[in-house]
C-alpha cells in the first residue's frame, strides 16, 4: 500500500510540475501556488489549502484578524533557539502573507517571525520580529494585535516545546469560536527538538480521547485554560511526499 501511495504521489507531483492537477483546485489553492506557498498543490507541497478552503470560505469577506507565525522556510538557521536561531540575511518575501492578503481582502493581518522581514511590504499587513519560544516576544505580538484573534496559524520552528509554549501564551487571545492552527506536526528539526518533549500531536490526540491537556512546558494555569476552553480538535494529514509518515500533520483547534 505504501508503494502505491508513493507512486500515485510521484505521478501527481510530476503532473503538477508541468502545470496540471488531478485535484479539485480551490481559489485558495490557486493563490498558494501563485505566490509559491508550500500550503498549496505544487510539487511536494502539503496541500493544506484543501482544509483551509473549507474552514475559511465563510470568513473570506469578513473583517477578521488573522495572525501567522513563521513566514518563509529557511534552511540555514543556526542550531539554537532565541536570537542565536536567527539568520542574518534579511528576507525579501513572505509568500503565505501575500496569499492571505489576496484571499482575505478585508482582514487585518499580522505576521511574526524570528528572521528579519523589515524590507517586506505588503498592503494592510504588519510584520513583527520575535521568537515563538519567548513568552515576552509572544506578549509583544498580542499587544500589537490589540484585541481578539479570529484565526491564528502557527507555522514556525515545528519544535514540540515551541509549539506548546506558543499555544499556552496565545490561545487566551483567540476569540470565542476562533481557530488556532498548527502546521507540520509530523516533522521536527532535530537541531531544535528536545529529546524529552512529548510530541504536540500526541498531546492533542490525548485531548481528543480523554479530554485532558497536559504539557510539561506550560504552567498548571495554562494547561487548565486550554483544557477548559478548547471545544474540539481535528487532525489532518499532510499530502507531501517528502517524509515517510505525514499523518496528523495539521491541527485545527476550535475555541469554545
Amino acid at each position: 500500500m505504501r508503494v502505491k501511495q508513493l507512486v500515485k504521489r510521484a505521478v501527481i507531483d510530476a503532473l503538477a510540475n508541468q502545470g496540471y492537477s488531478l485535484e479539485r483546485m480551490s481559489e485558495l489553492g490557486r493563490l498558494a501556488d501563485l505566490h509559491g506557498s508550500d500550503k498549496g498543490t505544487r510539487m511536494s507541497a502539503h496541500r493544506y489549502t484543501r482544509v483551509y478552503d473549507r474552514l475559511f470560505h465563510s470568513l473570506r469577506s469578513e473583517h477578521i484578524t488573522f495572525v501567522e507565525i513563521g513566514l518563509m522556510r529557511r534552511e540555514s538557521r543556526r542550531a539554537s533557539t532565541g536570537t542565536d536561531g536567527t539568520n542574518p540575511v534579511p528576507m525579501n518575501r513572505a509568500p503565505s502573507l501575500e496569499m492571505w492578503r489576496n484571499y482575505f481582502p478585508n482582514a487585518t493581518i499580522f505576521g511574526f517571525d524570528i528572521d528579519d522581514f523589515s524590507s517586506v511590504k505588503i498592503d494592510r499587513c504588519a510584520i513583527l520580529r520575535g521568537d515563538m519560544s519567548c513568552v515576552d516576544d509572544l506578549r509583544r505580538l498580542t499587544q500589537a494585535v490589540g484585541g481578539p484573534i479570529d484565526v491564528l496559524l502557527e507555522d514556525g520552528s515545528h519544535a514540540s516545546h515551541h509549539q506548546q509554549i506558543a499555544l499556552g501564551s496565545l490561545f487566551p487571545s483567540i476569540r470565542s469560536k476562533g481557530i488556532y492552527l498548527i502546521e507540520d506536526l509530523h516533522w521536527q528539526d532535530e537541531r531544535f527538538e528536545k529529546a524529552e518533549a512529548v510530541k504536540t500531536k500526541d498531546i492533542l490526540r490525548r485531548f481528543q480521547v480523554e479530554g485532558v491537556f497536559v504539557s510539561q512546558f506550560l504552567s498548571q494555569e495554562q494547561q487548565a485554560y486550554i483544557q477548559d476552553n478548547l471545544e474540539r480538535v481535528w487532525l489532518f494529514d499532510s499530502l507531501t511526499s517528502e517524509v515517510d509518515d505525514s499523518t496528523d500533520a495539521l491541527a485545527v483547534l476550535i475555541k469554545k
